[in-house]
């Protein structure tokens, strides 16, 4: 895969190029999308990963890949109270408690 041997050549923006092409023509593919949303937060475009990461969990909410991925992107732009939060999903999802997760994922408003 192209894309990824940018990505591990930390060639983030040709990285990104390749990945939005495979988008273009397969919008559903999740590891297309989840490796762009990592080239952009390791390219420190912090708000176009979160924006990418909210319309990726609007349709997911179950993707604790996702949530740990917001969380760490939350941390990096200092939104300390919903890193955690996001934190807080991304370990009640590991653990299976998806209860618990929905109850947190309500308290970030994210859809309202």
């Amino acid at each position: 895969d192209i894309g990824v041997i940018y990505y591990n050549l930390e060639n983030f923006d040709e990285a990104m190029n390749y990945f939005k092409k495979v988008l273009e023509l397969q919008p559903d593919n999740l590891d297309a999308k989840m490796n762009y949303i990592l080239c952009l937060f390791y390219a420190k475009k912090y708000q176009d990963a979160e924006r990418e990461l909210i319309n990726l969990l609007e349709k997911q909410r179950d993707n604790k890949d996702a949530w740990e991925i917001l969380s760490i992107t939350w941390g990096a732009q200092k939104k300390t109270k919903k890193a955690k939060i996001a934190d807080q999903i991304f370990k009640a999802l590991s653990a299976g408690e998806k209860e618990k997760a929905d109850e947190l994922i309500k308290k970030l408003k994210l859809w309202e």
